[in-house]
């Protein structure tokens, strides 16, 4: 812990370093917040973030607290879970020091099983699930390259109310009361660019090559029947909202999906697609497009161990 850390500020910790926890601690920061503690396998002195969501250029550096291993930590008020979500399981030791009866754990992950997921590892504890709407890319270790967006959506809920507080003047927190739609809402937003800029090996220009905005606007109406089955208040409004978001990215933005692939590291295809896929066969709803994305992006995730392609020559 840091020795100039008052007893009554709240103690924060960052589980990964990679894009999502580059962004958390900039709003820690900008929200004058303590500086968190950052565990991780590789340590990391300080965080470099370029950009601010807003269309801001500028470098700065943000403070972290690293620390060298589980047995290095203790009980903490907060735990930013922002490793990508197939590796939550990977993560257990450190929720095992870090997690206490009355932490809250803020799952900053894609999907749409965030509690169910990461709750059975850390007992009773308060799981917050949080929708990341930001656009970031890890450049290096510790660089982070801010893209776009400063919003996190949460449930309506005390946890979301307090985490609002804690991130005022960093990042914009929306308490929904309809948390199961939000959710769906943004797998919709993956679904439509992650896998078609993995596959692609194309930044988020190639969504408005007609083919394949074609190729979206399908995936994500198949998407909404399928939430729409459990119980998710989807309607083409949406599928018309999402693909507007599309035509709004520049050229340059990626996606994580995109970004792991160029990395030759596995990707999130269970948790998206995949996602889709088991609700649509739970449910009996047709999905063949996100059945043979889901074939696809599995397939590359299983090769993608040591193989890391060069950009734009898949």
């Amino acid at each position: 812990m840091r020795a100039e850390q008052s007893v009554d500020e709240p103690r924060i910790a960052l589980v990964g370093a990679g894009a999502v926890a580059g962004l958390v601690a900039s709003w820690l920061e900008l929200a004058g917040a303590p500086t968190p503690l950052l565990c991780t396998r590789t340590p990391v002195e300080q965080l470099t973030i370029t950009g601010d969501g807003r269309g801001g250029r500028g470098t700065r550096t943000v403070p972290v607290t690293p620390v060298p291993g589980p047995a290095d930590a203790e009980p903490v008020d907060w735990v930013m879970l922002t490793v990508k979500a197939q590796d939550t399981a990977a993560t257990q030791p450190w929720l095992d020091a870090l997690v206490g009866p009355d932490t809250v754990v803020v799952v900053l992950q894609n999907g749409v099983d965030h509690v169910e997921r990461v709750q059975p590892l850390v007992g009773t504890a308060t799981v917050l699930p949080a929708l990341v709407r930001a656009s970031a890319e890890r450049t290096g270790s510790g660089a982070v390259t801010h893209h776009l967006g400063n919003q996190l959506i949460v449930p309506e809920e005390p946890a979301g109310k307090s985490l609002a507080a804690l991130l005022d003047g960093g990042a914009s927190v929306r308490q929904d009361p309809d948390f199961r739609t939000a959710a769906w809402h943004k797998l919709m937003v993956n679904i439509g660019s992650n896998p078609l800029t993995a596959l692609t090996l194309r930044r988020c220009e190639v969504l408005r090559e007609p083919e394949v905005a074609e190729l979206c606007r399908s995936l994500l109406i198949e998407t909404a029947a399928v939430g729409s089955s459990v119980g998710a208040r989807l309607s083409g409004a949406d599928v018309e909202e999402v693909l507007e978001l599309f035509r709004s990215y520049p050229d340059d933005n990626g996606t994580s999906m995109y970004y792991d692939r160029v990395a030759g590291r596995p990707l999130e295809h269970d948790l998206l697609c995949g996602a889709v896929v088991r609700a649509a066969q739970e449910h009996d709803v047709p999905a063949p497009l996100n059945q043979a994305i889901w074939a696809l992006t599995k397939a590359l995730s299983e090769g993608s161990t040591g193989n890391t392609p060069t950009e734009g020559n898949p």
